[in-house]
């Protein structure tokens, strides 16, 4: 009833909202943001609740920085509930036990599940968090977003506090890892550092090993970079990028054989890739697509094709990314402002993410376009 209450009076935002005040305002919030209001309200019942950290591979994750967190709910049985209020998964799992269910990495502070095909609709990989430790998920998120935005230095400064408050963050320390080979004095050691320290706290995440070998690849230590990449082919072998980085090792190496082998299974690695990210987008993609037929039969716009990322190809685009052009007809250009929010409320219903943009003129697919209206 609880999870229901919230749902109806806060939207999920694709933004960043975690900030209590201005959750409320907007009614607007992120995994953060309701997480905080599970642990207010709860907590207001005599309900026990801990914030818990994600890290289950995103489908569409180009990295491990696909920040997600929840709630674990105590049961009075000592059993517990897993909560997630995000819109793609919401859920309230079946009662279970921690320890039944999962097994603690060793060395580490992250909770593996034991069987992968679990009936409970549990995550794959968790940790469980104290405020500090969702206050430092909050900072990373920021860091996160900054750094997408290009101010590196900010990013940074976000990370710094991520750390600062939660040594234990691998997250924080991947993400800062990523940005320093941006900023002004490139500092190698201390990037290979964070990745290493991010491989320490969590030594399953393949992406972690794969960023460090890259990182050593570029200082010219092969043999450090072959070690990372191996291991990291080890916890993922359809990792398509760490076979073709390894490649790149075994040529500086003048083993050309092996190089070639690396290089055939990334290509193929890569196949499988598009075909699993194009299984994710095509629900999204029919969607979209009954929604601009719609405006097409009502003569509202005469033409509509995908742009941007995926039309180049590049099929590991997450569904929020996707954009479409659309050419709108002349009734289209004058009547648009009395269609935009019927179709901006088809998109919510739905819970598609896309971008469309809405043109009033283009050459080719691929020329010139011209937006004439609001994003949606």
């Amino acid at each position: 009833a609880l999870t229901h209450l919230i749902k109806e009076r806060i939207k999920q935002t694709q933004g960043i909202a975690a900030v209590l005040d201005t959750v409320l305002e907007k009614r607007e919030a992120d995994c953060i943001g309701y997480t905080q209001l599970l642990l207010i309200l709860a907590s207001s019942l005599g309900l026990r609740v801990i914030p818990l950290e994600i890290k289950d591979p995103a489908p569409y994750s180009l990295n491990s920085l696909m920040l997600h967190v929840c709630c674990l709910f105590a049961l009075s049985n000592g059993g517990n509930v897993m909560v997630d209020l995000r819109n793609s998964s919401f859920m309230v799992s079946e009662p279970f036990s921690i320890l039944e269910e999962y097994r603690l990495i060793d060395g580490t502070n992250y909770w593996v599940l034991r069987n992968k095909d679990n009936p409970h609709r549990l995550y794959l990989k968790i940790r469980l968090l104290d405020d500090k430790g969702l206050a430092s998920m909050f900072n990373t998120h920021l860091g996160f977003g900054i750094a997408e935005e290009r101010e590196y230095l900010m990013a940074k400064g976000f990370y710094d506090t991520a750390i600062e408050l939660d040594p234990g963050n691998a997250r924080a320390y991947f993400g800062r890892g990523l940005i320093k080979p941006y900023l002004k004095d490139i500092d190698i050691e201390s990037t290979i550092s964070d990745f290493s320290r991010a491989i320490e706290l969590d030594p399953l995440d393949e992406y972690a090993w794969c960023n460090r070998g890259m990182i050593r690849l570029i200082a010219k230590q092969l043999e450090g970079a072959i070690n990372d990449f191996t291991e990291a082919i080890n916890l993922n072998p359809d990792l398509a990028r760490a076979y073709y980085a390894r490649s790149r090792v075994f040529e500086e190496l003048g083993d050309l054989g092996r190089a070639g082998t690396d290089r055939a299974k990334a290509i193929e690695g890569e196949m499988q890739e598009k075909t699993g990210f194009l299984n994710i987008l095509s629900p999204y993609l029919r969607q979209a697509v009954e929604i601009l037929e719609n405006l097409r039969r009502e003569g509202i716009i005469y033409r509509y094709y995908l742009t941007g990322t995926l039309a180049r190809c590049d099929f590991k685009v997450p569904p929020k990314d996707v954009d479409f052009a659309v050419s709108l007809t002349t009734k289209g250009y004058n009547e648009w402002p009395a269609y935009q929010d019927n179709v901006i409320k088809e998109l919510e219903d739905l819970g598609i993410e896309f971008m469309i943009k809405f043109v009033m003129s283009t050459t080719e697919p691929y020329g010139q376009v011209y937006k004439i209206g609001a994003s949606v």
